[in-house]
């Protein structure tokens, strides 16, 4: 008699099928993502900047890039 449980299928017994599953999932997902896209990436940054130009920077923005800044100085900045 064996005590131990049936664990075929299992990705303890099989990791290269797991990594397989995991690289074609991701490629399937990349292919997908490509036919999906509405429009090129360049177009979508010209997008960007067109609508960032049109919108003034207000104090609110400002107060914003400060605090960030100063929690990335906190944070030990670029050492870190």
């Amino acid at each position: 008699m064996d005590n131990h449980s049936d664990t075929r299928g299992s990705a303890v017994n099989h990791p290269g099928g797991l990594l397989a599953g995991l690289l074609i999932g991701g490629l399937a997902g990349a292919g997908v993502m490509l036919l999906l896209t509405p429009q090129s990436g360049k177009k979508t940054r010209v997008k960007i900047q067109q609508k960032n130009a049109a919108r003034p920077f207000t104090q609110a923005d400002r107060a914003t890039a400060e605090e960030g800044l100063m929690v990335w100085a906190d944070d030990g900045g670029a050492a870190a």
